[in-house]
C-alpha cells in the first residue's frame, strides 16, 4: 500500500512507490476499510465469559490443560493443519506449537492425526 525508498529497511534495494503515490492523478478504490463491528460480532464477543463461567462451574479437573489444547486443537484446524499459520494465529512460535500439538497428541513423529 505504501512505498519505500532504497535502504529504508533490510532488502529495500530499490525505491518502490505504493499505491497512493501510483495512484497520482488517476483513482484508488478503498473498500471495505474500517468496517464497523456488527451486532453478531457483539454477541460473539460475549459468548466467551458466559462458556468461561459454564467452565469454572462445571468442575473440569484440569480447566487450564482442557482450554490449552482446546485452542491448539481450534487453531492447527482453523488453520488447514498449517503449523506455522496456527502458531502466528496463536502469537507463540512454530516450536511451541509443534510441541503443543505433541503433547496433546495432534501429530506424532512428523506425522499428522486427525483433529
Amino acid at each position: 500500500m505504501f512505498g519505500h525508498e532504497a535502504g529504508a529497511f533490510i532488502g529495500a534495494q530499490d525505491a518502490r512507490a505504493g499505491w497512493f503515490e501510483a495512484a497520482h492523478r488517476g483513482t484508488l478504490f478503498l473498500d471495505e476499510i474500517g468496517e464497523p463491528v456488527t451486532d453478531d460480532e457483539d454477541e460473539a464477543a460475549d459468548l466467551l465469559p458466559d462458556a468461561l463461567r459454564e467452565l469454572f462451574e462445571s468442575g473440569h479437573p484440569s480447566i487450564y490443560e482442557h482450554v490449552e489444547e482446546t485452542i491448539t486443537r481450534q487453531a492447527y484446524a482453523f488453520c488447514n493443519g498449517n503449523q506455522v499459520r496456527a502458531a502466528r494465529l496463536l502469537g507463540i512460535t512454530r516450536n511451541v506449537m509443534r510441541s503443543l500439538l505433541k503433547r496433546f497428541g495432534i501429530i506424532h513423529s512428523g506425522k499428522i492425526s486427525s483433529c
